[in-house]
């Protein structure tokens, strides 16, 4: 469930910041938050949970980094940092 949680959270992320090109970070992370935050209940809940999506997004960046693929890397980044707070 942290695996889909983490794709649909992502998906909703590049959604928000493909409606205008200069989006707010702070509203796209917002937009992707409401977007899994009732649906994903057990894993915005549970911080056992959101460890496992913050460690996914850490290995998926570093993924990305040895790719040479920096954006995708500065993302998970993002994300990974966003939860961490």
């Amino acid at each position: 469930i942290c695996f889909q949680y983490a794709n649909v959270f992502s998906h909703a992320y590049v959604r928000e910041t493909a409606k205008d090109g200069d989006a707010n970070l702070e509203a796209c992370l917002m937009a992707a938050k409401n977007a899994t935050q009732d649906r994903f209940a057990e894993v915005w809940n549970d911080s056992a949970n959101m460890e496992i999506v913050i460690s996914f997004y850490l290995s998926e960046g570093a993924q990305y980094i040895l790719e040479g693929n920096y954006g995708h890397a500065g993302d998970c980044a993002v994300f990974a940092r966003w939860f961490e707070q």
